[in-house]
């Protein structure tokens, strides 16, 4: 069963700014398999849209703890750009990558608490 992108809402594509100058530009959906040729069909497998949640929560939880992500990514010893990646959905997360993200979340929970105190 297929269902509508969550990253580009069903277009195929995704809007940006490039560089340089700043212009805006159009990117194929790398998530729903676009290529640099031409866009994605604006839908994904139920199972890559269930990846993508969870891929957003990482991300959520990473940003509630004010980590960043070139210091999640040197925390658990990838590149930023792997650290992307896994945010996005775009690709599995490993056992140990997994790990590391539950383990910095309990880490940084008394951080999270001074940043954003209630």
């Amino acid at each position: 069963m297929k269902i509508t992108c969550p990253e580009c809402k069903g277009e195929g594509e995704i809007s940006g700014i490039g560089c340089p100058g700043f212009v805006p530009i159009v990117l194929p959906c790398r998530l729903c398999g676009g290529t640099k040729e031409e866009k994605g069909e604006g839908q994904v497998l139920q199972s890559l849209y269930e990846r993508y949640i969870g891929a957003r929560s990482l991300r959520d939880k990473r940003v509630s703890c004010g980590v960043s992500l070139r210091e999640m990514a040197k925390q658990i010893g990838v590149r930023p750009s792997r650290v992307s990646d896994i945010e996005r959905g775009y690709v599995n997360v490993t056992l140990a990558e997994e790990a590391a993200y539950r383990y910095l979340g309990e880490a940084y929970v008394g951080r999270s608490e001074e940043m954003n105190p209630l």
